[in-house]
């Protein structure tokens, strides 16, 4: 991952949980964020993605719209997501007549809100 592709409010992975990026320091490509139980500053080469799976989409609001033996699909306002069964490639994120290849959340929220000016967040 490259500090470039982080704003504060995306989502890395801490302890296996959502952590929110706080703060960005391009300079020292420090990167703050606030866990579930911790408030750390990591190197940005010790920051993890989180991949999107099911589970991650469901937990930033998509609902299940499709399902069969090639793909999921999931939707969000006017947002497709894709996951493609059988490992074939990564999913890709379809809005209006768009396609984008998406891999980790925070590129998911990066693209949202380049779309829509609006951010994806977290359901609670």
């Amino acid at each position: 991952m490259k500090i470039q592709e982080l704003r504060i409010g995306n989502y890395i992975l801490d302890e296996e949980d959502f952590a929110t990026v706080e703060i960005i320091n391009g300079e020292m490509e420090d990167v703050t964020y606030m866990g579930p139980k911790t408030y750390l500053t990591d190197h940005i080469s010790c920051i993890i993605p989180i991949v999107i799976n099911a589970e991650t989409l469901l937990k930033l609001g998509f609902k299940k719209t499709f399902d069969n033996e090639f793909n999921t699909s999931f939707s969000f306002n006017d947002l497709q997501y894709h996951i493609p069964k059988h490992g074939l490639n990564n999913g890709f994120a379809f809005f209006k007549r768009m396609s984008f290849k998406t891999k980790y959340v925070h590129q998911l929220q990066n693209l949202y809100f380049a779309l829509t000016n609006n951010e994806l967040v977290l359901n609670k």
